[in-house]
């Protein structure tokens, strides 16, 4: 669906205007002042929720309220005994895990078992009750108000060794925002959750909390560390709000809205005084502000942002009710163009995948062109405004907040290869996308 545009949309230009003469360094060193408090007012808005959390859940009748069958052995007696461990891992497969557009299976990635949900059912209705009890938990842990949809997703079993490296879930159903998983009684010793996100990290030990609940947002790094003895059993379950949902507003409180109103206030007359006396002010008419979390161009309205992001984005709508911007959301994507590092192998040159080596990856020994696009620009309801628009990178540096290269270590990415060819040798294209909300200031732009 395509909703007509609003007011003031970001051309990509970097300026929106024929070339002026230089800005005026005063004038240039306040406004970057005034943009710098909007990212400390931005900053200072926190949302209720983390990031990630765990507990441990009552102990009393656990096994009775589990009631759990597989099929092909029958009913699990909890604690889990080496008998049944076994007789668990006869009936899983090796765990897959998802590299670009593959699944595959690669031991020295993820060594584990798993047994899926159309494997396993619960006779009891009490096992209903727990799961409520913990879906409470994972409300009050992330910060969420709305329903939440928890799918029985897999059961993993980490024998002695098991692990699993350090990676992100995708999305699995629609409006999936995180995972559930649910640690169940089996003695074990290592496989410590190490979890990691917007430089903050966390570990959890399993071993010692038993039953335990898991929770996490979808794109927080984990990795499973390698059990040392016994079993680590888990039961795991996507979580999801109805797409069609809004998230209830964060509990932002007064005084963190006032100071971003102010902020914005203060920038926006700064651009207007500009515009009265020169066209130095149409030179900035919007900013770019990288959100924490990463989205998928399915999940981008403001009703799949999670935690703080939602929490901002929100902030900035509201306040855009009484001040002259708007807001969108923004896929931004980096392509890359370039040659192939060389590889030597028995005295022979060899290029990425021509040596055998089977890599879905390639360095670029030097980038012959690069470009920066907005992807797709949505306003907040995620009808499309825009797709496929290229910007400046200076434009992009000059209006970041934060400052710094937005795509650096980002997980959404993908590589083009294209082998050796005569002479020619190999070349790549990668691509790079992430995620921003834009507020835009200014005249209707062309579109």
């Amino acid at each position: 669906m395509v909703k007509p545009a609003p007011n003031a949309v970001p051309n990509g230009n970097g300026n929106g205007a024929p070339d002026k003469p230089a800005r005026d360094n005063a004038w240039e060193l306040a406004l970057e002042a005034k943009v710098d408090d909007i990212l400390v007012a931005l900053g200072d808005i926190e949302h209720p929720g983390s990031f990630a959390g765990f507990g441990a859940l009552p102990t009393a009748d656990f096994a009775d309220q589990l009631g759990l069958y597989v099929d092909g052995i029958g009913n699990i007696d909890v604690p889990l005994q080496e008998e049944q461990a076994r007789q668990l891992i006869a009936q899983c497969r090796q765990a897959p895990f998802g590299k670009g557009s593959k699944t595959i299976v690669d031991t020295s990635v993820r060594n584990t078992w798993e047994l899926d949900a159309s494997q396993f059912r619960f006779y009891n209705d009490a096992w209903a009750s727990s799961v409520s009890q913990c879906i409470s938990f994972v409300k009050k842990t992330l910060g969420i108000t709305s329903p939440i949809i928890a799918d029985p997703y897999k059961m993993p079993i980490y024998e002695k060794g098991a692990m699993f490296k350090a990676h992100t879930d995708t999305e699995k159903i629609p409006g999936m925002f995180g995972t559930l998983a649910i640690c169940l009684p089996s003695p074990h010793t290592g496989g410590d959750i190490v979890l990691r996100h917007a430089g903050k990290e966390v570990t959890y030990k399993t071993s010692q909390a038993q039953p335990s609940a898991l929770c996490r947002y979808s794109d927080v790094h984990h990795e499973a560390l390698p059990v040392t003895s016994g079993y680590r059993w888990v039961l795991t379950y996507n979580l999801a709000i109805s797409p069609d949902i809004e998230r209830p507003s964060a509990a932002l409180c007064q005084p963190q809205t006032s100071q971003l109103q102010q902020s914005l206030a203060s920038w926006l007359e700064h651009l207007a005084q500009d515009d009265r006396g020169g066209a130095a002010g149409k030179d900035v008419p919007h900013l770019y502000y990288l959100m924490e979390h990463e989205y998928t161009e399915a999940s981008i309205a403001l009703r799949g942002l999670k935690t703080t992001d939602f929490g901002r984005v929100q902030c900035l709508r509201d306040l855009s009710t009484s001040l002259d911007f708007d807001v969108f959301l923004a896929v931004l994507e980096k392509r890359e163009e370039g040659g192939i590092e060389q590889e030597w192998q028995d005295g022979r040159c060899y290029y990425g995948d021509d040596a055998g080596d089977g890599l879905d990856w390639h360095e670029l020994d030097c980038v012959y062109e690069t470009s920066i696009s907005i992807k797709k620009l949505v306003d907040l309801d995620g009808y499309l405004i825009r797709s496929r628009m290229n910007i400046d990178e200076k434009d992009l540096e000059t209006n970041l907040i934060p400052t710094g290269d937005p795509f650096e270590g980002v997980e959404d990415r993908k590589e083009e290869y294209e082998g050796y060819t005569g002479n020619t040798g190999p070349s790549a294209t990668h691509f790079y996308r992430t995620t921003v909300s834009c507020f835009s200031h200014g005249a209707t732009q062309d579109m």
